[in-house]
């Protein structure tokens, strides 16, 4: 029995079609495209792999949060194309755009890794679906939106201007709340992701805990 939404079908058409937009608008990328392309390919399938859904957050704020997190950044490239273009004047120099090449390459590729292990829990809108924390769940939370930032610093090198410095700010600061959002869902949904959370980083890898002296047994050597 089909148990895809139409909205499954819609997210995958969506998603299938922006990877085949920036392959066809910017060959001149090369390599460096590929991985932006897997990711984008990864995201569309991931609509038709993905479970049920177990719980959402209710009322407007979340989805406007995770739309507003998606297509801001987009609306104001097209938008400073069209009306203000020297907001996208690129770096004269050749060693920094190198580097923005390099993150952007590194952050793409590190996405289709993370992705491969969400397709079964991907969501636009903050849903819960499964609670993923193996591959790169394991070190922090939120790999996906950690890479997301790596790309946007490649983008300020690439273009390092102020217009664009404000808008990629402007992304972090909704995408924040986005995250709340899920997280919350995340909570609802699965109780086990309280003791998740307190041993993984949102975007970072968290240190490893080390017990304190007073919480060993007796008899257990302390660390000089």
């Amino acid at each position: 029995m089909n148990t895809r939404h139409w909205t499954d079908w819609v997210g995958f058409a969506v998603f299938l079609a922006c990877g085949i937009r920036v392959m066809v608008q910017v060959p001149e990328f090369g390599i460096f495209l590929l991985p932006a392309l897997l990711h984008q390919f990864g995201v569309s399938l991931s609509f038709l792999l993905r479970r049920p859904v177990r719980a959402e957050a209710r009322g407007w704020l979340p989805p406007l949060s995770a739309y507003a997190s998606i297509l801001m950044l987009p609306i104001f490239g097209l938008a400073a194309a069209r009306w203000y273009p020297e907001w996208l004047a690129r770096t004269p120099s050749s060693t920094q755009a190198s580097v923005a090449g390099l993150l952007l390459l590194g952050g793409s590729t590190f996405q289709v890794w993370c992705i491969w292990h969400m397709r079964r829990a991907f969501s636009i809108v903050p849903q819960a679906r499964m609670l993923v924390t193996n591959g790169p769940y394991r070190y922090v939370r939120h790999p996906i939106y950690a890479m997301i930032v790596v790309q946007n610093l490649a983008g300020f090198l690439f273009q390092p201007t102020g217009a664009v410095l404000i808008a990629h700010l402007a992304w972090l600061a909704i995408t924040v709340v986005r995250v709340n959002y899920e997280e919350q869902v995340m909570r609802k949904a699965f109780p086990e992701y309280e003791e998740y959370a307190r041993r993984v980083g949102a975007f970072l890898p968290r240190p490893p805990r080390q017990e304190s002296p007073a919480s060993m047994p007796l008899g257990a050597p302390a660390d000089s």
